[in-house]
Parts: structure tokens; C-alpha cells; sequence
């Protein structure tokens, strides 16, 4: 499987996902500029109802998979680090 469709069939199975447990957040490949990491391709997950989300790194989910990891492997470690940042995302009020 190449990058792009690793990245589509990512996105579509957090989509998945999150139809059951979050109904209504935004999921969406999204690029990702920083000043000192360099730059990489995110899946940006966005509860319903708020403006804040998270970002999960496509490209290094991928490196996983090419140095051997399975695709269920890596889809399993993206799932536990949108679980973890859903759980832990700070409430922010915006008035």
C-alpha cells in the first residue's frame, strides 16, 4: 500500500471509529507545518461542538507499517492515541 492510499484508508477507518463513539467529529487529512519538527501529513479529529481537536502524524503511523507493523497493528496505535487525546483534550470556552 503507498502513503496516499495509507493515508485514505486511515482516515476513512477513524472516521469509522468515531461514528460510534464521538457521532459528529470531524475527521480530515490535514497538513501539518512546524517550525522545528519539519513538516508531516495529520489526520485531524474535531469532537462535534468545538473548535478544538487534535492531530495524529500519518507519516510516522506509516514508517511503523513500513519497518513491518501490520496496518491493524498501526490502525490499533492511531486508535489509542485518538482515544487518549479525546480523553485528555483540555475544555476550552470560547466566548
Amino acid at each position: 500500500m503507498d502513503f496516499k492510499e495509507f493515508v485514505n484508508k486511515l482516515e476513512q477507518d477513524l472516521k469509522d471509529f468515531l461514528s460510534d463513539t464521538s457521532p459528529g467529529a470531524q475527521v480530515r487529512q490535514t497538513p501539518v507545518e512546524k517550525l522545528q519538527a519539519g513538516s508531516y501529513t495529520g489526520i485531524s479529529i474535531t469532537p462535534a461542538d468545538t473548535n478544538v481537536g487534535m492531530n495524529i502524524n500519518a507519516d510516522q503511523l506509516y514508517a511503523q507499517m513500513q519497518e513491518g507493523r501490520s496496518y491493524e497493528g498501526v490502525l490499533a496505535m492511531a486508535l489509542s492515541q485518538v482515544e487518549h487525546g479525546m480523553r485528555d483534550m483540555p475544555a476550552v470556552d470560547i466566548l
